[in-house]
C-alpha cells in the first residue's frame, strides 16, 4: 500500500462501465458486467468512441490506439480529485497498489482492474472517513460546468455539505 490509503477489507464492487486497456502487446475490453476480450485497434476505438470507458493515462492509451481525440473516464483524474497531492504511479500496476488491490497477472486481467479500482474510488467518496472531503462538493460542481467526464459518476457519491465549505 503507498499513498496513505487504506486498503479496502474486501475488493471493491466493480463499477458497471466498460473498461479499455491498450497495450504493446493488444487492447482489452471489459464490458459492464461482462468477460473480458482481447479487440481490435478498430473496436477498441469504436467502443470508445460509442460510450463513456474507463482507462488509465488516456493520452498513452490515445497515442497506442493512433487516435488523438479519445476521451473517457480516466482513472490518474478520477485518483487526483478524490485523493489530491497523493502520488500514485501512472501504470495499472501503479494504481492497484496506489489503492490496496490485487496487481493483475496480465494486459488482460486489467480491465478488470479498471472496474475494481473505479468502485475503490467511488466507494471512498462514500466513506464518512474520507480524509478529503472538505471542498470535495463545491470542486465537484465547478468541474461539472466544465463538463469533466467523470463529474456525472461522482455526483450522487458526494453528498452536499451542510454548511458552506
Amino acid at each position: 500500500m503507498q499513498c496513505g490509503v487504506t486498503p479496502p477489507a474486501a475488493l471493491p464492487d466493480l463499477i458497471s462501465l466498460p473498461a479499455l486497456h491498450a497495450s504493446h502487446g493488444g487492447h482489452w475490453l471489459r464490458a459492464a458486467g461482462g468477460p473480458t476480450n482481447a479487440v481490435s485497434k478498430g473496436d477498441a476505438i469504436m467502443a470508445a468512441a460509442d460510450t463513456p470507458v474507463l482507462l488509465i493515462n488516456a493520452p498513452l492509451v490515445a497515442s497506442r490506439l493512433g487516435y488523438p481525440d479519445l476521451s473517457g473516464l480516466d482513472l490518474l483524474e478520477a485518483f487526483a480529485f478524490i485523493h489530491p497531492a497523493r502520488f500514485c504511479v501512472p501504470t495499472p500496476r501503479g494504481l492497484a497498489e496506489a489503492l490496496g488491490l490485487p496487481v493483475p497477472e496480465g494486459d488482460e486481467g486489467v480491465p478488470e482492474l479498471l472496474q475494481r479500482s473505479a468502485g475503490a474510488l467511488v466507494a471512498a467518496c462514500r466513506d464518512p472517513e474520507w480524509f478529503e472531503r472538505e471542498g470535495a462538493w463545491s470542486a465537484l460542481q465547478s468541474l461539472e460546468r466544465l463538463r469533466w467526464p467523470w463529474a456525472q459518476v461522482l455526483k450522487p457519491h458526494i453528498a452536499k455539505p451542510e454548511k458552506a465549505e
